[in-house]
């Protein structure tokens, strides 16, 4: 996501790219369903980012994985003092504490516009995952953040990340 909004400073039109759902772009499997997309539809990228975050969708995930500039995706890590990503590794893994640098650079505003930083918050609150850490708090309470998970059919790592406020 934050990969993209950096893109679409340059290029705004680059969110409503569209880009069709082949059957071909197989995702890991998913303990957690909530909507997913369908294949042979075609979504924009901002559709497409929305099913990502807000209901952790891995077929929007690979979909937009697919068609990212990945000079630009590694260099989002990097900016954030993270290891290059090999994007054919499958197991790639962040810890809570890194993975939090994402959620830091959304709520500082540092790394994005204003904007883009806003409209990267308002998905991760919207976000349908409600076990977790939100699980613990008042549903009244809005809570950015972003559900994952890892592993193998035999082991399984769940990740819940807040926004540092």
């Amino acid at each position: 996501m934050i990969t993209y909004l950096r893109m679409a400073e340059t290029n705004p039109a680059i969110l409503n790219k569209e880009i069709a759902y082949r059957p071909d772009v197989i995702a890991p499997t998913q303990t957690f369903n909530s909507k997913t997309i369908t294949p042979g539809h075609t979504y924009k990228i901002n559709e497409l980012i929305k099913s990502m975050i807000v209901y952790s969708d891995n077929n929007a995930t690979m979909l937009l994985h697919s068609d990212i500039n990945v000079d630009m995706f590694q260099k989002t890590f990097t900016d954030l003092g993270l290891k290059k990503p090999d994007v054919r590794d499958k197991n790639y893994a962040l810890s809570v504490k890194e993975y939090s640098r994402f959620m830091s650079v959304l709520y500082d505003g540092g790394y994005l516009t204003i904007p883009a930083s806003e409209y990267a918050i308002s998905l991760l609150s919207e976000s349908d995952f409600k076990l977790g850490i939100v699980k613990q708090l008042p549903p009244s309470l809005k809570v950015a953040h972003k559900f994952g998970e890892a592993g193998t059919d035999d082991v399984h790592e769940y990740m819940n990340v807040p926004l540092c406020t």
